[in-house]
């Protein structure tokens, strides 16, 4: 029998398309699955675009999206919601010329106003089946960054707790999608409490045979190589915490190196070189620029290591990092904490190494040992880690379920 068939298109306000973000990173392989089953509209809002056959070009097979460059404007912040409302009645107008069945996908951003438009006109107004990607709880966002007086920061003070506000109302109106696509267990049983009607869908990836494997030869004379990879935040990511971990080991393994790949505020570069110093360190850090997603698996397989040693707190607990991903794919060992579904996915010594947050000495000896024993065991959790990328983490893999999700149960 032949399967109900709908287009599926995706709305977002970041680029969805050629973006050098995680979400776009996500959104491209959540493409490719839908994409062996029908047609995927990938549709990023940029003011004043309106979506019509001239600007939309197929980028895959079965996988399109809008072509509008961002042009800058004084008024584009001030009058947003007048043009993201003309972006959805743009895109309503050129599905509904189509004349086939859609079904719409939220991706969400830092820019709640779209998520208030979607459910306002898309749902409550078209009657149009929307779907919602809950990847992170935005409302714990605020409460990472630094507390402030209200007295001596009033701006600073207020812009967070109006945050908090905007990001808790579009989390209260997830409940009126027709359902939601959850990228951890932990997202998946807090969500239910708006929407039932939820599936669980992991950082997605393509798995492909390696022609060229990493180098994992290391030996005693030689610098190991350690990375991390992403924005480089300290409060998110642990950093100064693991800058700590890193002046202890040098006391045992002093004949190493650590990367950072990706954007750094310079407060958070003067933080980590502070606390190098601490250690006499600093010779031994190295901040590169941030790399295209598609160049990231070579930068990786330079690298000995691959760390991601976040913390426990409430956004590390429901998010899970398209980093992880990204780090398997690669086929470096990789060394992560056990917060998020990073356990359901890393077993200890098998594919990778992974050790409790928030214990900095259990880190300390279990990089010793990475360096101590590498040689003998890189091979097979490199072996290991390909092996769970094709089998648990390939987008292929999800592409049925996904596809009933969405259209099956919606289309007949």
């Amino acid at each position: 029998m032949d399967r109900p068939s709908a287009n599926v298109v995706i709305l977002s306000t970041i680029a969805l398309h050629k973006g050098n973000s995680a979400g776009s990173s996500r959104m491209s392989k959540f493409a490719d699955a839908i994409a062996l089953y029908s047609s995927v509209y990938l549709f990023s809002y940029v003011p004043k675009c309106r979506i019509g056959e001239t600007n939309i070009v197929e980028v895959r097979k079965n996988i399109f999206a809008n072509t509008c460059q961002p042009k800058k404007s004084r008024l584009a912040k001030l009058l947003s919601p007048i043009f993201l409302l003309q972006f959805l009645r743009s895109v309503i107008k050129y599905t509904e010329e189509k004349k086939e069945s859609t079904v719409f996908y939220l991706y969400p951003s830092t820019r709640p106003a779209l998520d208030y438009l979607v459910v306002l006109y898309l749902i409550w107004f078209k009657s149009k089946t929307v779907y919602y990607e809950a990847n992170e709880i935005r409302r714990f966002i605020p409460k990472l960054q630094k507390r402030v007086s209200f007295f001596k920061h009033p701006l600073t003070y207020i812009n967070k707790y109006r945050s908090l506000i905007k990001y808790s109302l579009s989390e209260k109106l997830t409940r009126y999608f027709s359902g939601l696509v959850c990228i951890s267990t932990s997202i998946e049983a807090y969500f239910k409490k708006y929407n039932t009607n939820t599936i669980r869908i992991p950082i997605l990836t393509e798995y492909q045979e390696k022609e060229n494997q990493p180098s994992l030869n290391y030996n005693s004379n030689e610098v190991f190589k350690i990375c991390f990879g992403g924005m480089v935040s300290v409060k998110k990511e642990n950093l100064l915490v693991f800058i700590d971990v890193l002046g202890k080991v040098n006391l045992k393994s002093p004949d190493f190196q650590m990367s950072f790949y990706g954007q750094v505020s310079n407060i958070d570069q003067k933080l980590l070189e502070n606390r190098a110093d601490k250690y006499n360190i600093s010779d031994k850090l190295f901040f590169k620029k941030a790399v295209q997603q598609k160049e990231l698996i070579q930068v990786y397989q330079q690298h000995h290591l691959l760390v991601l040693p976040r913390g426990y707190n409430l956004q590390n607990h429901y998010g899970f990092s398209t980093k992880m991903t990204e780090y398997l794919e690669s086929g470096v060992p990789c060394l992560v904490t056990n917060v998020s579904d990073n356990g359901l996915f890393i077993k200890d010594s098998v594919n990778g190494f992974i050790v409790e947050p928030d214990k900095p000495d259990a880190m300390v000896d279990k990089i010793i040992h990475i360096i101590s024993t590498y040689s003998k065991v890189a091979g097979s959790i490199s072996k290991n880690a390909l092996n769970t990328v094709k089998h648990e983490l390939n987008y292929k893999v999800h592409a049925e379920k996904l596809y009933h999700f969405l259209i099956e149960k919606n289309v007949s």
